[in-house]
């Protein structure tokens, strides 16, 4: 994790988890549009003077809409690594009213609707206009333009996605605009397709790394500026890496959005990755691959995905294995982010209030003079399915012991997506992706959830949930639970495996079906809440997939049957193909 400057006044306060403090809950109006519950914000002069993280307006969608669900009717995870420094203040997109068409592209451009159909003109940077497919979520008898001429309406995918336009530079770049005029704001998102899938043993951990170091200097911008720059005009930037990917972010009030633009475009391909930057933040990443190995969790994680994969790179952690931090060297560093970190494999996100056409201009202006770069991101390694059950035995400080098993799952374009995803929403509580108040996942166990039930209401243990994030290759589907003082984890294990028993003799109830739907139907309703939060779910399926694959699964989870989880189930939760890794504590934390 980078460390954000020791300057910003807001990192202590950014290093917990979002949360509402009840005086600084806005007022809301609950409206139901299109057959989805959504929200629509009522700013008060006070309420704008409040400066407030992108998220907390999530989290105030949240508590509005579980109080008003009633009108529908019946650490970081794996792989994470993120970075932030933050001052700006955002509120939820209000819905743009029906009516209107989107702007014209410009020659050269590659443009698609969010539907996943694509109109490509690009012939060297040369070519007709064409106009873009645009919606508005909500929005009954919307007209779309194609090439002057009037189109029948859009079909409506049930997801409340923002009216885009999306367009391919001719060096491969691709940006995706997505206008809200009520926001405050304007929140500017980097991905690259690239993680650490994309690394070898001997460079484990490259992609975190140039993480760290695209903060440290780029020709525009020396060290430490990138920072003062956007905390400057009071907005927050941050940054992750995980397996598939790594993103960049910055929110800033509208009025500066030029400032994330300038930053991006300067160190998309001009990092200054020098050999002393390099060696002080071996020192950063060392310490925090030492912090996390303090915990129990990251140790058994860790060992599972060891043990579960021998040939994907799925197999180490983004933070890199310690004897590859420790030897890799400046050169190795510098050519990874050359070979990868390019236009070819990059997405620039930007949503917010910003006038689309002159944004547009903007974009092709500072991006499009940066080289067409980027070397192929596909794995071609290819794990081979287990064949008998892999075991490991961890000890270290603790209180309780903990407990992790793991089964291989599908990617996340197999058709046998949306029953994996429901099976994690039975076991775990949320359905991943469609969680209200979160970017990507649940952050804590769910009573409702079976394994909850199973297993803390008993007290057998203090937690224990479910987890399947999304890969592009196939992953694991992983449990973890740990254990209620005195209780042992051969009968935690036990009691997991009646769980699964179950789900597998007789899948789910017709009850746990209405309320996996609910949930559905929730989460989607508040995806595209606020500009960070929408360019973030438009940059992540991008990357993935594209919106047709959002679409499609948000679909198929309203679609699939009991029998299909109940079949996925007995598939995916096979005795003899799963991995388990106990971890037992030899004295207490803190004990002398």
């Amino acid at each position: 994790m980078r460390s954000a400057p020791a300057t910003n006044p807001t990192i202590v306060a950014k290093k917990k988890k979002f949360g509402l403090n009840p005086q600084n809950v806005h007022p809301w109006q609950m409206v139901l549009r299109g057959g989805g519950l959504q929200c629509r914000y009522s700013p008060s002069a006070s309420e704008n003077q409040y400066p407030e993280k992108p998220m907390i307006a999530a989290a105030a969608t949240r508590v509005a809409t579980t109080a008003a669900i009633g009108c529908r009717g019946r650490r970081g995870a794996r792989g994470e690594s993120s970075t932030s420094s933050s001052s700006a203040k955002e509120t939820p997109r209000a819905h743009p009213a029906p009516g209107g068409t989107g702007p014209t592209a410009r020659p050269g451009d590659a443009l698609n609707d969010e539907s996943g159909s694509t109109v490509h003109d690009r012939e060297n940077g040369h070519g007709r206009d064409v106009a873009v497919l645009a919606r508005t979520p909500g929005a009954e008898g919307r007209r779309v333009i194609s090439a002057g001429r009037s189109a029948s309406p859009m079909r409506r995918s049930g997801v409340p996605r923002p009216a885009t336009r999306t367009f391919t530079l001719a060096n491969g770049l691709n940006v995706v605009l997505a206008p809200s005029p009520a926001s405050p704001v304007a929140s500017v998102w980097v991905w690259y397709r690239v993680g650490s899938k994309n690394e070898h043993p001997g460079i484990t951990g490259a992609s975190h790394w140039v993480e760290h170091m695209l903060f440290q200097g780029s020709p525009r911008y020396g060290k430490g500026e990138i920072d003062r720059a956007v905390v400057r005009v009071g907005g927050e930037l941050n940054a992750f890496t995980d397996t598939d990917f790594t993103a960049y972010f910055t929110t800033v009030p509208h009025e500066h959005l030029a400032v994330p633009l300038d930053i991006e475009s300067d160190r998309m391909t001009r990092a200054l990755i020098t050999d002393g930057e390099v060696e002080r933040e071996r020192t950063v990443i060392h310490s925090e691959r030492e912090g996390n190995e303090n915990w129990p969790e990251f140790r058994v994680e860790e060992e599972l995905y060891q043990l579960a994969f021998r040939i994907h790179p799925y197999r180490w952690d983004a933070l890199g294995r310690r004897e590859d931090i420790e030897r890799m060297s400046p050169a190795q560093l510098r050519e990874y982010y050359q070979r990868y970190y390019g236009t070819r494999n990059a997405t620039l996100v930007i949503a917010g209030k910003f006038n689309p056409a002159a944004t547009a201009a903007e974009v092709r202006r500072r991006f499009s003079p940066l080289p067409r770069s980027g070397a192929p991101v596909e794995v071609a390694e290819t794990e081979p399915f287990p064949r008998g059950e892999r075991r490991a035995e961890l000890s270290g400080p603790g209180t309780t012991p903990y407990l992790q098993l793991g089964w291989r799952a599908p990617a996340f374009s197999a058709p046998e997506t949306a029953a994996t995803m429901a099976l994690d929403s039975l076991l775990g509580g949320e359905a991943r992706l469609f969680a209200a108040g979160s970017m990507w996942g649940r952050g804590a166990e769910h009573p409702s959830a079976r394994l909850y039930r199973a297993l803390v209401d008993p007290g057998l243990a203090v937690r224990a949930t479910s987890d399947w994030r999304p890969r592009t290759y196939e992953g694991l589907f992983t449990i973890q639970a740990q254990a209620a003082r005195g209780v042992s984890l051969d009968r935690l294990e036990a009691a997991i495996d009646a769980v699964l028993e179950r789900l597998r003799r007789t899948g789910p109830t017709a009850a746990e079906m209405d309320d996996l739907r609910t949930k559905v139907r929730r989460g989607v309703a508040l995806a595209y809440e606020g500009a960070s939060r929408t360019a973030f779910r438009l940059g992540y399926f991008s990357v993935l997939g594209g919106p047709a694959l959002e679409d499609a699964l948000f679909r198929q989870l309203l679609r699939v049957r009991a029998r299909e989880i109940r079949d996925r189930a007995r598939a995916m939760f096979v005795p003899e193909a799963r991995v388990v890794v106990r971890y037992e504590p030899t004295e207490a934390a803190g004990d002398e």
